[in-house]
């Protein structure tokens, strides 16, 4: 999962410094880096900025099985009834949400 994570938020690094390096000057990246302009990028470009897509991901993962776990009696508000509770079934775990 890691490996993954570092390869998600490698390809997001990249595909970020490949827009911002297109839109920089030739002079400027042709400069020493002590002599470039150190101005925050959105201080000086005036290009506006606009999202191709946005959306959100499960990340890695896996999907694990519960069994041979007993079924509980549990009450759920003070003084209510009671109603089972079994933790048995399936389940993913180990991913991340990313958006």
């Amino acid at each position: 999962m890691l490996r993954q994570v570092c390869l998600a938020t490698l390809a997001t690094v990249c595909i970020a410094t490949a827009a911002v390096t297109q839109q920089q000057s030739p002079t400027r990246d042709s400069a020493p880096l002590s002599l470039r302009d150190t101005t925050p990028l959105s201080l000086r470009d005036t290009t506006p900025l606009s999202l191709r897509d946005m959306g959100s991901f499960h990340v890695g993962g896996r999907r694990v099985e519960v069994t041979g776990q007993p079924v509980k009696e549990i009450v759920r508000v003070a003084g209510g009834p009671t109603s089972k509770l079994d933790l048995n079934g399936g389940y993913h775990v180990e991913q991340m949400y990313a958006q």
